[in-house]
């Protein structure tokens, strides 16, 4: 990820994945909308793929830790939104 490239602090997505005393919807929503800047500023597709790589791995440990909202069906694919 470009050095430049931020949101809300955080200049590395695994740190949001790895940052557990927050909500898991609160940093599905900061990656999301980390990905959504970065494809509204036509970033590289390898930053854009580490945004996804990162919101993959947060759905994965949510599953396996049982953190993911009751909202959020099982099948739900947060990059897609479907």
């Amino acid at each position: 990820m470009q050095s430049n490239v931020r949101s809300r602090g955080f200049t590395d997505p695994l740190e949001v994945v790895d940052h557990t005393d927050m909500p898991y919807e609160e940093r599905l929503g900061i990656l999301q909308e980390w990905r959504a800047r970065l494809v509204s500023e036509s970033a590289p597709s390898p930053d854009i793929e580490e945004i996804d790589g990162a919101i993959q791995a947060l759905e994965t440990g949510a599953r396996l830790q049982g953190d993911q909202s009751d909202e959020v069906p099982e099948d739900y694919d947060t990059r897609r939104g479907r």
